[in-house]
């Protein structure tokens, strides 16, 4: 009985044993997290501080020693304090903003995580052989230590594997108090007679043994292939040994040089190959925003392939079906190859959908705009606002893919399909402003974070007084995957001034970003428009009516000295002819319509001829598309003789000497150089009794053939090709028109007529430019003249991109690089050698690298780090240490730069105790990356149900942070 009792009594606290068990443990698990917790804080208050700490020193070291904080950017670029200031014409007119740096822009930097950046493989010559590995500071304490180092060489083991040649770069200049420390990968024989920089074929032939690793487990030297490497493998050279050949972390095949290939696993790879365009377009944007300065060049390849890749395929099918469609628009449906879809919409004509793209007519087709070509211009606008949202780079909202088909005078609109509908928008109003959304705070963030950077006045719209920070008719929408969308950009920038005699003007006759951008006062989208009437009104119409006043009274004069500049340095070179006005307009932020205005300002004669050239090609080519357009509707079925014939009778009236010919250029072109081209022609040349064909041809030279230039522009402009031969007979007989007589051109001599021209996102040749240049910077040591050919190619790709985005601070970052390294070729390749102005390379490298900076604004660390190098090459140590320390400032983890100053101030400054400073701190970033990566490892292999490989389960310490413990005990 008293056992029973027992049990029974003790049974009745068992369920509170387990309750208080329970309590225990959770509470033990919370107290493990909360530990955790303040852990990571104090980690990451440690960091702040000693970023903060450096920042401090370095802004103290630039006031100190320097004095001007930015003596290169020139005080007549800062903004006006007054739209009524005298004009006085700086080499650029836009207000440009100084490198420093805000406190918000300044704390935003403390949160990005960059990843490691590991020091690069190596060549060197011991003792007759060429010995691969990795260089790394070495502490001189004892002979004990250098056994120690000895030991550890003897534990490599090696593996199978190729290096392609990289440059003669010499090797960082240790620390006081270190040497430099080697550790070997491969040994290859220096054959009789090789020179330090004459090794490639020997570097390139395969290690003899198949069982070599390139891991080095006790110190845990990274492999070449796998680690992280600098952003830029294109560093510029340091005046040190050329002994030494540095090997980026590259793979090299037999038989040429490859970039390394993107790998992807399972679901990722399957989008990546498939035509999901938007979830492609995500994946990579996302890749790109996590880039930083510190991020491997294997990495940046990969994103830089993924949207090459990406682009080619969507052009690719856009300029297909594109083609398809226009042939067939006049077709009955039930002929047609795609049919188009039941979309709504209240301009355009029908939509198709195929294979994830959305193609619609970029028409007037109810006569809402007054004509097609504003329809047309409409849709350029709505890839131009996409292109300024994009290169924001805010993050979690995500972008269409888009492209402009222009075939037979008609233009597509071609957008990838995007997972929304009319019951998913939460931002904007998609009835033509009756409702207006803005009820997802976290998209009207992002909208708000946009609209700062492209200098976009929010403001209130619509009858409910809705606030907003675009134009009211850009939606945005809560897809059904959860993600934030965007559409609709046409309207993203402000207006002009409206015109009473173009209807609908204010919707298509907008300003360009770059002027939007610079304006030194934030401008609405909607201003002269219904959606903000009785919100504040007349203040957002009267900021834009400043606006376009300063555009017409200070930009345009300004701009025209600047061109005058170009033009005569053009002509003294014999280039008058190739120079292209447009992109430089687009670069001051001018539209092409001021065109007549330019050309009534500049008192050149042969510019004011150039100016008249480019004008007319543009309203020839206005003229041929819509004789297309019309041909078409007459014709309706699939032809192509038809309009064969067409052009090339166009253009013999426009090229022959004829009667008719002059009659045609005297009324007709006339008309419409006045109508597109306000103050085309002087009040003098409309006055006096002369055809308006002799303005084509009043250049001074006779080698300039004004015909020859506006029939050239017309082939580049609407892609109609016409065959080498006639072009070549064309060129090596100027001014010869009359001899040709009424019919120049006949139609055995027009090749391509086809006339399609596909606009896309500057992404694809910016892509295609830095692969190039990577390249060019792979073959520089190897082979110059081939990688000189990357090069070239690279400068075209990149020029192509700057044509829709000349304000791309990335692309002229790398396209200052390039014209570095061609500087350096014109010195014989001498790493030591410093630089002068008077080389041509020198001087476009120095104008790109600044110009990447005011585009930037002074918020790209990578673009201040190479304008650093530049000017230490020039041997401009004040300038070059101005810009490493404003690098340093703005991003103190940059592991690059932590490098290179310190050698700078080892080498320039002889401040061997600072230099060290910052080679450890350098160091200290190596190891906190090695930790997150290897953290980062392991929860994927956690995640992946793996196990841990033997390297990860037991992580030891790079050399260089043992090195820096050592140094703080």
């Amino acid at each position: 009985d008293f056992d029973v009792c027992g049990w029974m009594f003790l049974s009745q606290f068992v369920p509170a044993l387990w309750t208080i068990s329970l309590i225990s443990v959770l509470y033990k698990i919370y107290r493990n997290k909360e530990r955790t917790h303040v852990r990571d804080e104090r980690e990451r208050d440690a960091k702040k501080r000693r970023d903060a700490e450096l920042r401090r020193i370095c802004s103290e070291r630039r006031t100190c020693i320097l004095g001007q904080p930015y003596p290169l950017l020139d005080q007549s670029h800062l903004p006006r304090t007054s739209l009524h200031d005298t004009v006085t014409p700086p080499p650029s007119p836009f207000p440009i903003h100084s490198p420093a740096l805000s406190s918000e822009r300044r704390d935003a930097t403390d949160k990005d995580e960059d990843e490691d950046d590991m020091l690069e493989p190596v060549h060197r010559v011991d003792n007759g052989r060429v010995r691969v590995g990795y260089y790394y500071y070495k502490k001189v304490i004892t002979e004990e230590d250098e056994a120690l180092l000895d030991a550890e060489e003897d534990d490599l083991t090696l593996s199978q594997g190729t290096f392609s040649m990289h440059s003669s770069f010499g090797i960082p200049t240790p620390p006081m108090g270190c040497e430099v420390g080697y550790y070997p990968e491969e040994d290859v024989p220096l054959a009789q007679g090789h020179t330090h920089t004459s090794l490639a074929s020997t570097l390139f032939l395969p290690p003899p043994s198949p069982s070599v690793s390139f891991l080095n487990t006790h110190a845990n030297i990274p492999s070449p292939l796998s680690s992280p490497a600098p952003p830029f493998p294109s560093s510029f050279p340091r005046a040190d040994s050329a002994a030494h050949i540095r090997i980026p972390p590259i793979s090299a095949s037999s038989g040429g040089v490859t970039i390394p290939q993107a790998k992807h696993t399972g679901d990722v790879e399957d989008l990546l190959m498939s035509d999901d365009w938007s979830g492609r377009l995500q994946v990579l944007l996302q890749r790109q925003r996590m880039l930083s300065s510190n991020s491997p060049l294997k990495a940046r390849v990969d994103v830089a392939q993924g949207f090459l890749s990406l682009h080619n395929d969507f052009v690719y099918a856009a300029s297909l079906y594109g083609r398809i469609i226009i042939s067939e628009a006049f077709l009955p449906d039930d002929k047609k190859t795609i049919r188009h879809s039941a979309l709504g919409g209240m301009a355009g004509g029908h939509k198709y959908i195929v294979h994830n793209i959305l193609f619609k007519f970029a028409v007037d087709v109810r006569g809402f705009y007054g004509s097609d070509y504003a329809a047309a211009v409409v849709g350029g606008h709505e890839l131009k606002g996409l292109i300024a949202i994009m290169n924001t780079r805010v993050p979690d909202v995500c972008l269409p893919l888009m492209s402009l088909v222009d075939y037979r005078g008609f233009r597509l609109i071609a957008m990838s399909i995007l997972p929304v509908s009319r019951n998913t928008i939460v931002y904007g109003s998609n009835d033509y402003g009756h409702t207006i959304h803005a009820r997802h705070p976290p998209l009207v963030a992002r909208m708000k974070e946009m609209a700062q950077k492209l200098n976009i006045q929010g403001h209130r719209c619509g009858r409910d007084g809705v606030w907003v920070w675009s134009p009211a008719d850009l939606e945005g929408h809560v897809g059904r995957d959860g993600q934030m969308y965007l559409l609709d950009f046409s309207r993203m920038f402000p207006p002009e001034t409206p015109d009473s005699s173009i209807k609908m003007g204010h919707l298509y006759r907008l300003l360009r970003p770059e002027f939007v951008k610079a304006f030194p006062v934030p401008l609405c989208p909607d201003a002269f428009t219904a959606f903000i009437r009785g919100h504040n009104q007349e203040d957002l119409n009267a900021n834009v009516l400043k606006a376009h006043a300063h555009l017409t009274y200070n930009v345009i004069p300004a701009f025209c000295t600047h061109l005058e500049d170009v033009a005569l340095a053009a002509n003294a070179k014999g280039d008058l002819a190739a120079l292209r006005v447009s992109g430089l307009l687009h670069q001051f932020g001018i539209n092409v319509r001021y065109l007549g205005a330019i050309r009534s300002l500049v008192t050149l004669p042969d510019l004011k001829t150039l100016l008249f050239v480019e004008m007319c090609a543009r309203v020839a080519k206005q003229q041929i598309r819509a004789k297309l357009r019309d041909k078409m509707r007459k014709v309706r079925v699939p032809m192509d003789a038809v309009y064969r014939r067409l052009i090339v009778s166009y253009l013999n009236l426009v090229l022959g000497v004829s009667e008719q010919g002059d009659e045609f250029w005297d009324t007709i072109m006339r008309g419409e150089l006045l109508k597109k081209f306000k103050q085309a022609m002087t009040p003098e040349e409309l006055q006096q009794d002369y055809g308006v064909l002799l303005l084509l041809n009043l250049f001074s030279s006779t080698h300039m053939d004004g015909r020859l230039l506006f029939f050239q522009r017309i082939q580049e402009m609407t892609e109609i090709r016409f065959s080498s031969r006639i072009n070549a007979q064309f060129v090596a007989n100027p001014n010869c028109w009359l001899q040709r007589g009424a019919y120049p051109l006949d139609i055995s001599d027009l090749e391509d007529m086809d006339g399609l021209r596909v606009k896309h996102l500057p992404l694809r040749h910016m892509a295609h430019g830095y692969i190039l240049k990577v390249h060019g910077e792979i073959m520089w040591g190897q082979d110059p003249v081939k990688a000189r050919r990357f090069f070239e190619m690279a400068l075209e790709k990149l020029f192509l991109g700057l044509e829709s985005d000349p304000n791309n601070a990335t692309a002229l970052c790398h396209i200052g690089e390039v014209y570095f390294r061609l500087a350096e070729g014109d010195s014989s390749g001498l790493s030591a050698m410093r630089f002068t102005f008077s080389g041509r390379y020198v001087a476009l490298a120095h104008e790109y690298l600044q110009r990447s900076i005011k585009a930037s604004e002074g918020t790209d660390d990578q673009g201040l780090l190479r304008f650093a190098q530049f000017h230490e090459r020039c041997g401009h140590d004040d300038m070059a240490e101005e810009y490493y320390l404003l690098c340093l400032e703005l991003q103190p983890n940059n592991t690059e730069a932590l490098q290179e100053y310190g050698n700078f101030l080892q080498t320039g400054r002889g401040e061997f105790e600072e230099a060290e400073k910052l080679f450890l701190r350098c160091s200290e970033n190596n190891r906190i990356m090695d930790a997150a990566e290897e953290a980062q490892r392991h929860e994927e292999e956690h995640s992946t149900g793996m196990a841990p490989s033997p390297s990860a389960a037991s992580p030891s310490v790079p050399l260089a942070s043992q090195q820096h413990q050592q140094h703080e005990d």
